[in-house]
């Protein structure tokens, strides 16, 4: 029973604002301004975030030209009629990529209360020392 609450059955709309866990599951296309140690935007970049969300768990894989990366921990924070996303996650360059190093990183998105967008930032160490800012978009637009 649990196994089809956690799979689906907290995603239903009376389920879902009963529990008080929004679906922010899905694909988001992004747009990111990374900056250097001095605070100096450095590189715009776009990317595709792949959120994959059960009752209990979340996860999230970014895929940039030049580097994916997937968290390793995430929670979802309520704050108002937001949310925020947190997670830590580990990059790591595709081949050919002379500037970039992989890396461990922080991240933190709010959502907005339709749950079509989020901005946030991110910083990262242990490899590249930037931090940054990002924008989401839903690519398809949910239906909720």
């Amino acid at each position: 029973m649990f196994f089809v609450f956690d799979r689906f059955g907290w995603r239903w709309r009376g389920v879902r604002s009963a529990v008080g866990i929004p679906d922010v599951s899905g694909t988001w296309s992004l747009d990111g301004v990374s900056y250097d140690q001095d605070h100096q935007p450095k590189w715009q970049w776009s990317g595709q975030v792949e959120i994959t969300q059960k009752y209990e768990k979340i996860f999230v894989c970014l895929r940039t030209a030049q580097s994916g990366s997937h968290s390793i921990s995430a929670a979802l924070v309520p704050e108002g009629r937001r949310y925020r996303l947190i997670y830590s996650y580990r990059n790591q360059p595709k081949p050919g990529e002379p500037e970039l190093q992989a890396h461990i990183g922080h991240c933190e998105l709010l959502f907005e209360p339709d749950l079509q967008t989020a901005e946030g930032c991110y910083f990262n160490g242990g490899g590249r020392f930037t931090h940054g800012t990002m924008s989401l978009k839903r690519s398809v637009p949910d239906a909720a």
